[in-house]
């Protein structure tokens, strides 16, 4: 017997004996069943007011229920005294929740969970609620559930239990295949709209420096670069001096250095002048501004309705999920509002 083999037999033995890799495969499955029910009936009620679809696949199963559950059986099961077993089950589900968040960051570049809001959290990720829960969870399922779950499943033909762990797993790679394109969808459609925001706003940028050289006379114009030459000099100079003293009184030197060089320039009969040019610009802007609200709710209403539901579940699933790389885009469009009242509907 191979040294591999000899070390699975503990824990094959910890199943239906006829068939302990079904056995465990469907164990697996109830809980990650269960563990949706609860995020999606307990949790939801409690952060949403609502039922919410929750997890990351479209099926109603969230695995990592489903490992912690099997890894606290396999590993904790033999523990004798209740209290000991729930730390150790705590720590161990709360290692793995770790585990999982980091990973999921790394590879998808967005934060599912946070609880930065929670007491005893460690980087948001972890938590004291979570611990209690967990503990708790893991010596039922250590003392309650499992062993009556397998005096079931003993009892079910060896055939049928390994047909519907077959099924069930072709199911469930096709359930992560869909959700993989789905969040690939939902990134696409957000860096397209991150794309058209930047090349908006270098457009308005370009448009308004244009507007405002327009407004402004060529003596000005001279006057204004001039002033920036002898400012950038003279912040050179502080800066190799490292003096935060002599920088702050630099930075008031450089701004009145601005003000009398376009005051030098322009003179005081230009004054009325610029300030009425300036009114009119602030005027701009403002047009300027809502025509770009406008553009930017009809961008987000038009994201919303190319991806639908099955790809914007994952804001309703995942209530305080944070995408790094678009988190500007998604607040700035309202993303989040948006499909709280699709699946509010």
């Amino acid at each position: 017997m191979s040294p591999e083999t000899a070390a699975m037999i503990p824990l094959l033995a910890a199943s239906v004996p006829a068939a302990p890799l079904s056995g465990l495969f469907i164990s697996f499955l109830v809980y990650s069943f269960a563990g949706w029910l609860w995020e999606s009936t307990a949790c939801a009620m409690m952060n949403q007011g609502r039922f919410a679809n929750s997890g990351f696949l479209l099926g109603p199963i969230c695995p990592i229920y489903g490992v912690g559950a099997l890894a606290c059986w396999l590993f904790l099961r033999e523990i004798p005294d209740v209290v000991p077993q729930f730390l150790v089950s705590g720590l161990l589900c709360c290692a793995l929740e770790y585990a999982v968040s980091v990973m999921l960051e790394a590879t998808t570049g967005a934060r599912f969970w946070d609880y930065e809001d929670k007491p005893a959290n460690i980087n948001g990720r972890v938590c004291l609620y979570g611990f209690l829960m967990f503990g708790a969870g893991a010596v039922l399922i250590c003392r309650v559930f499992e062993p009556a779950l397998l005096e079931v499943l003993v009892n079910v033909p060896v055939v049928a239990l390994e047909a519907v762990a077959v099924v069930c797993a072709i199911a469930l790679v096709i359930d992560l295949v869909f959700a993989m394109a789905s969040w690939r969808r939902l990134s696409t459609q957000l860096e397209s709209l991150r794309t058209q925001i930047q090349v908006r706003i270098d457009e308005s940028m370009g448009e308004a420096s244009e507007r405002m050289l327009e407004t402004l006379p060529e003596p000005v114009v001279e006057g204004a670069a001039e002033v920036y030459e002898r400012t950038r000099e003279a912040a050179g100079d502080l800066v190799s001096k490292l003096d935060p003293r002599v920088v702050a009184a630099g930075v008031g030197q450089a701004t009145q250095m601005l003000r009398d060089g376009i005051a030098e320039h322009a003179g005081e009969g230009r004054l009325a002048e610029l300030r009425a040019a300036g009114e009119n610009a602030r005027l701009k802007r403002v047009a300027s501004n809502a025509q770009a609200m406008e553009w930017l709710n009809s961008a987000a209403e038009s994201l919303v309705s190319r991806l639908g539901r099955r790809d914007l579940r994952f804001f309703n699933a995942f209530p305080r999920m944070r995408m790094k790389r678009y988190e500007s885009v998604i607040n700035r469009a309202g993303i989040r509002e948006r499909v709280r009242e699709l699946f509010e509907r």
